[in-house]
């Protein structure tokens, strides 16, 4: 998870919002690593889950496929 996460600030860094949006190449490659981020949530134990409940573990790996939790 911290590996796609830093993936994606890594990906947007420097990006308005404008920019980012008028460049598809990015805008696939973040899609990307919020799935793989999702998945990686996905397979987190649920002990480990319980343990976190700050975050927000349905939304996460929801975003896996666009879905709302």
């Amino acid at each position: 998870m911290l590996e796609a996460a830093q993936t994606l600030r890594e990906l947007v860094a420097g990006f308005s919002v404008a920019a980012y949006l008028a460049d598809r190449k990015t805008e696939l490659a973040v899609e990307r690593a919020i799935e793989i981020l999702g998945e990686a949530a996905r397979r987190v134990s649920p002990t480990v889950q319980q343990a976190h409940p700050e975050i927000p573990w349905a939304g996460i790996i929801a975003q896996r496929s666009n879905r709302a939790p």
